[in-house]
């Protein structure tokens, strides 16, 4: 069984899919219960989800030491024949039988409920959904343990990383007071007849007490780790016990904050709902649709094109896997696909995957949302539709920090011996100062410019005069370094290092995180000056704010990447087509998302696998933002003529 044991990375999707998939129903389970006895009883379900979260922690652990005590991989069924017999052994085996059954049904009934809810043409069919995923579970296990770690592998952790951003996403909004309401929230919420008096009395600890039994279905699927122990890479007990902490802690933050997102957005989840809700003071349709509490929670956090996200999320997986499989060395997919799940040996194709095409897949992935996030901030700031980090300069003002960073070494070689090679956080800081010093320029000029296409004009003068120097410093520098930044101006994100990574990631993912704070902002802001003051937003901490988020992304990916042209100005318009809106709730996590996905695409389309050339990825990128500029400005014409 020696090839077929598992890292943690693995093991966790395995093992843990039926402990995290209860998490998606277990909120619903109280929020049903509890709505039995009306809208007060309803505000306990925070409550009685802290409750289960700590059973839940004593239950992980108590699995813990059974790992390390029993670590044949027996679970229950051990313990309890080792210390009471085999009689009671083969009791809580059957307990065990019967609790897998019902999990798998009830599961996979759960999973149905959501498929029709993202896709609501499929309502009605949930019977044959629900068959049709066990088929498949049964016949991807019957593959053995290998085979269905690479098949659950993915899937998992794109439901927890999907669910991780929802409620990241809704906590944020929460906290600024940005957070929407649930589709249900518009309804009033009747107590039954049985439980008219609420939570009074020895009817409503009995109804606490049903809720609280409910929600412990966040419970089942936790004991599964420890009947697979021998499954796990040595130390096996240690890993095992490594994979229950990161199990229950994954579990408690999903439910706690599924909960509270639920109470905020006034999510309603009830068995009849003729019987139990009103709206207007008039009962409603028997018929009446009530999503699944996830459901409704991405109907608020990210609006009603929630299934977009979804779709869009989807894009980014299978662009990034496809990443990694295409180059210009042709590379046998199960190879790849055995080394980013762990099973890879230490050859050619390893050596690659980890070195050279995840690194540009990653490097794509952030990029992508931060070119993008840059170019939506400085459409807001400038109230512009053509506004761009490369239209006003800013990236060649980054360009002229990487220059003279990159060039003082040959002007001054002494430098070279104290100041390190060019990959360290010096290129960084030199890129943003350009950037920002570009930005604070364009800045001081459109408090003075009330003409848009006048702030444009000046822009791209400054991105001539950053050339300038660029140009000047050229002339003084050797062949070499003449030609490492001419190759670094052409835009890549396959030269990137996983040491350059780790200097970039957290810079741009702070970038990120201030631009998910500010949609409240942003909309003030885009709707003009006037309109800002009158709703109270500080109009000049705001600009700073995003000329300093923009100059520190932009500065950073310019650094690593080259000046990567056009993304910043098409994403945003690509973004507002696809979701007909103009709320940067909904804008600024869709914008980061399809940045990603465009970029990504990008990259691709500038490899031939079985060739070794590599096309400079803004001859891709200009082919995508150069029509979108042209569609903008005719269809600005084409308003302007029609107030003619």
């Amino acid at each position: 069984m020696g090839h077929q044991l598992l890292p943690k990375r693995i093991a966790l999707p395995i093992f843990a899919s039926d402990a995290l998939s209860s998490v998606a129903y277990a909120p619903d389970e109280i929020l049903l219960t509890l709505a039995l006895a009306g809208s007060l009883a309803v505000m306990q379900s925070l409550s009685v989800g802290v409750f289960v979260a700590l059973v839940l922690a004593v239950v992980v652990m108590s699995y813990r030491q059974t790992v390390r005590a029993y670590p044949s991989g027996g679970g229950d069924y051990e313990v309890v024949t080792k210390n009471l017999g085999r009689n009671w052994g083969l009791f809580v085996a059957s307990a065990l039988l019967v609790d897998y059954i019902l999990t798998v049904a009830v599961s996979i009934s759960s999973g149905a409920a959501y498929i029709t809810t993202a896709l609501p043409a499929l309502h009605g069919h949930k019977l044959i959904i629900a068959v049709s995923l066990v088929v498949l579970l049964a016949l991807v296990n019957l593959r053995g343990t290998k085979d269905a770690g690479g098949a659950f592998a993915i899937p998992t952790y794109i439901y927890i990383c999907s669910i991780l951003l929802m409620i990241l996403v809704g906590l944020i909004e929460f906290f600024t007071g940005t957070l929407g309401q649930a589709p249900t929230a518009q309804y009033e919420l009747t107590a039954t007849p049985d439980h008219a008096e609420g939570l009074i009395g020895l009817g409503g600890v009995f109804l606490l007490m049903r809720a609280f039994s409910s929600g412990c279905a966040a419970l089942t699927g936790v004991e599964a780790i420890s009947n697979g122990v021998p499954m796990f890479k040595r130390p096996k007990s240690k890993n095992a016990a490594t994979t229950l902490a990161i199990l229950g802690a994954i579990a408690v933050t999903m439910m706690l904050s599924i909960l509270l997102l639920a109470r905020a957005t006034g999510v309603k989840i009830v068995e009849n709902p003729a019987l139990q809700l009103t709206l207007n003071g008039a009962a409603v349709d028997a018929k009446t649709y009530i999503q699944p509490v996830i459901g409704q929670l991405a109907a608020a956090v990210f609006g009603n094109g929630s299934i977009l996200f979804l779709l869009i999320s989807l894009g980014i997986v299978v662009a990034f896997v496809l990443d990694i499989m295409w180059g210009s060395v042709s590379l046998p997919a199960s190879d790849v696909i055995d080394t980013l799940l762990g099973r890879g040996e230490n050859t050619t194709t390893s050596y690659v995957v980890l070195n050279f095409r995840l690194p540009k897949a990653l490097t794509s992935l952030i990029a992508g949302a931060g070119i993008s996030i840059a170019g939506l901030q400085m459409q807001t700031l400038f109230r512009n539709p053509l506004a761009d980090t490369s239209i006003l300069g800013i990236n060649s003002g980054a360009g002229v920090g990487v220059a003279i960073y990159t060039m003082a070494y040959t002007l001054f070689p002494s430098l070279l011996s104290t100041a390190g090679v060019a990959d360290t956080c010096g290129i960084i800081l030199a890129a943003c100062i350009g950037a920002l010093s570009v930005l604070l320029m364009i800045s001081a000029v459109s408090s003075r410019l009330h003409d848009i296409v006048s702030v444009l004009i000046v822009g791209v003068m400054i991105g001539f005069l950053s050339s300038s120097v660029i140009s000047i410093l050229q002339y003084f520098s050797d062949e070499d370094t003449l030609k490492t930044y001419l190759i670094w101006s052409f835009g890549s994100v396959a030269g990137t290092t996983w040491r350059q990574l780790q200097l970039m990631l957290p810079v741009v993912l702070v970038g990120l995180i201030a631009a998910l704070l500010m949609p409240k902002q942003m909309n003030a802001l885009g709707l003009g000056e006037n309109y800002a003051r009158s709703v109270g937003t500080n109009i000049r901490l705001v600009r700073r704010l995003l000329i300093v988020i923009t100059s520190i992304i932009t500065g950073c990916i310019t650094a690593f990447t080259g000046p990567i042209a056009f993304l910043g100005m098409a994403v945003p318009h690509f973004v507002r087509l696809l979701f007909r809106t103009a709320d940067h709730h909904i804008l600024v996590p869709a914008t980061i998302l399809s940045g990603s996905f465009l970029l990504l695409v990008c990259d691709l389309l500038t490899q031939a696998p079985g060739h070794q050339f590599v096309l400079p990825i803004n001859a891709i990128t200009s082919l995508l933002g150069a029509p979108v500029v042209i569609l903008v400005v005719l269809g600005n014409k084409r308003k302007r003529d029609a107030f003619k």
